[in-house]
């Protein structure tokens, strides 16, 4: 097998490691040849892997199909052409997937690739030992020893070519949180992973840390207990399966809103998990429209400033699925930042000249968002 190692026995940021022997990346069949007798008896006699995970949404050509193990398709990620920026942001229902899926013990001992192995299969190792606590340091070490398989290309990082995977973790610095763990974490709640999936993934995959300090009194509000005014809370999973509930805001007479009641103080990162509906327009006009003429962002009675951002930098272009047809890309963006002081608030977001879907609105504490451990 090539590229082919398990993600465990890191050493985490804040002491203990991963567990060793329960998760495995490594490529897929198109890449590997023939499977050798001996390589069906390590894996599945010494490491006993049962549950196999296939990223590449393409082609069912890279299934390993290794006897006596089972395949899961929920995490299938697509990578064709779009107006989009990365895998993550047309693929959040597949990242959703992932994690509930590797959160379950009984699924261990598994693996998951992609086809060589570490775009789609890096993206969620980035993420997987991010959440777990691994240092940004050693994602990138993890990533680079990709280059001893047989992948046909080296893969570098900030070189800013299609496979870079800086682009990636330069967008999830930008999120709350006092370590690249936290930050993650955040990340994964916006797309909707639970926190107690992903406190129990933690807790299954490492050893010598637990996942507190990942609760840092982040305000979730996702569209199933949003107020609307003038408009209906949607279930439609026609088009793709996350979110599962959204409202469709197309004019500055929709809008909706949480109450919430803050415990202390603290500068806020206001996000919104938002999807482009507005699948039949080209990709150049999508990435061209501006978030702050989308939509507006109130915190009680007072404006609050948004982001300068492009739909292309907040992730919400076109995004297609191999057979061509065109989906929402869905994604948590950044809009603002607020003082919260302590007590009862109420947060609204109205619509705009442009259609957005929203499917939920979170508040994360901002006081060690952005350069935080001095990352660059």
């Amino acid at each position: 097998m090539t590229n082919c190692r398990d993600i465990g026995g890191r050493v985490l940021e804040d002491g203990g490691k991963i567990k060793q022997g329960l998760i495995f990346r490594t490529s897929g069949k198109g890449q590997n040849g023939s499977i050798t007798d001996a390589t069906k008896e390590e894996m599945l006699n010494h490491l006993k892997l049962k549950n196999e995970i296939n990223l590449a949404g393409d082609s069912n050509s890279y299934n390993l199909k290794l006897d006596g193990t089972t395949l899961f398709e929920g995490s299938r990620m697509d990578t064709s052409s779009t107006g989009g920026y990365s895998h993550i942001s047309r693929n959040t229902e597949a990242v959703k997937n992932f994690f509930i899926f590797v959160a379950d013990s009984s699924n261990y001992p598994l693996y998951y690739h992609c086809k060589i192995g570490t775009d789609r299969t890096g993206l969620c190792t980035i993420l997987l030992q991010g959440l777990l606590g691994v240092s940004y340091q050693q994602i990138y070490q993890d990533y680079l020893f990709s280059n001893f398989g047989k992948i046909g290309e080296q893969r570098t990082i900030g070189d800013g070519n299609s496979h870079d995977i800086k682009k990636y973790m330069d967008d999830f610095m930008a999120y709350s949180g006092e370590k690249f763990q936290n930050k993650v974490y955040n990340i994964l709640l916006g797309i909707g992973v639970s926190k107690e999936t992903l406190d129990t993934l933690i807790s299954n995959l490492t050893e010598g840390q637990t996942a507190k300090g990942n609760d840092a009194g982040q305000i979730i509000a996702r569209a199933d207990v949003l107020n609307g005014n003038g408009v209906e809370v949607t279930n439609d999973t026609s088009v793709r399966e996350n979110p599962d509930n959204y409202f469709v805001l197309d004019s500055d007479s929709k809008s909706v809103s949480y109450s919430f009641k803050a415990d202390k103080a603290f500068n806020g990162q206001v996000v919104a998990y938002l999807g482009n509906p507005d699948t039949a327009q080209t990709d150049s006009t999508n990435k061209a429209k501006k978030m702050n003429e989308s939509l507006s962002v109130e915190l009680d009675t007072t404006n609050v400033e948004l982001k300068e951002q492009t739909w292309y930098d907040s992730r919400m272009a076109v995004c297609k699925q191999p057979d061509g047809v065109k989906r929402p890309n869905y994604w948590p963006v950044i809009l603002g930042t607020v003082d919260i002081a302590a007590g009862d608030h109420t947060i609204t977001i109205k619509g705009g000249s442009n259609k957005l879907n929203l499917a939920g609105i979170y508040i994360f504490d901002n006081a060690t968002a952005g350069g935080a451990n001095g990352f660059e």
